[in-house]
């Protein structure tokens, strides 16, 4: 992640503020917008007790009042910053409210910037991340307060990039609104509701062959005559 969070102030230590990508400071200046730092800090943090602290800190977040606005109001201001955007869109499936499904959805079909030939780090691909997660959000959102789930049929309905609606349309039907879906979609993209989740450990591949044959490489045998690297002048066999 390219945005940096830090918790302490003064001296040589971390600070109480997220560096964004442009050089900019996002200062922490409440005690929501510390919480939501100290929350992204752990959210990107590999230590094995950064998942307790970042759950401790959206569970802290739901307490404030004005948590879901305030975390809508940073979102908004990061728009130039994808990374710490994608953290805050994270963070509002996991700490926001009904309050913030409205622009979340106006995130998830927000027009798309021109593909580039950059590969999987362009304009294009970052801000697609941006749009699948504020779907996420938005279903996160809707196992807490039911309501909600009813603001991914608006993502249905306005037909984005194939990736959200993909995702769109898996979260509906999560959510038991699969006949609503079904109404929305245009025909051709009803093998859409057909898309299973599975566990990667219940996935095999096909090996693509009609016989028994083990085609997997296997290394020559040990007593097969083999030549080593000529080192010296000299050369020898195992």
């Amino acid at each position: 992640m390219n945005c940096k969070c830090e918790s302490h102030p003064g001296g040589d230590g971390p600070r109480d503020y997220i560096q964004v990508e442009d050089g900019r400071r996002w200062v922490a200046d409440s005690k929501t917008q510390w919480l939501a730092a100290q929350a992204i800090r752990h959210l990107n943090g590999a230590g094995r007790e950064d998942e307790a602290y970042y759950a401790h800190a959206v569970a802290l977040l739901r307490e404030q009042e004005d948590a879901a606005d305030a975390l809508v109001r940073l979102a908004h201001q990061t728009v130039g910053d994808p990374t710490l955007r994608w953290n805050l869109l994270h963070l509002l499936g996991d700490a926001g409210n009904a309050s913030s499904a409205g622009y979340l959805v106006e995130a998830a079909i927000e027009r798309l910037p021109e593909r580039s030939r950059e590969g999987c780090e362009g304009p294009f691909d970052t801000e697609l991340l941006n749009r699948t997660m504020a779907v996420h959000a938005i279903a996160a959102i809707a196992t807490r307060e039911r309501e909600v789930a009813g603001q991914l049929l608006r993502i249905v309905e306005a037909n984005p990039e194939r990736a959200v609606l993909v995702e769109a349309v898996k979260a509906a039907a999560d959510a038991g609104l699969q006949d609503r879906v079904r109404e929305l979609l245009p025909q051709e993209h009803h093998w859409m509701l057909d898309l299973k989740r599975v566990n990667h450990q219940q996935v095999q591949a096909d090996p693509g062959r009609k016989d028994e044959v083990d085609g997997r490489f296997r290394p020559p045998a040990q007593d097969a005559a083999r030549q080593v690297p000529q080192a010296c002048g000299f050369t020898r066999k195992e």
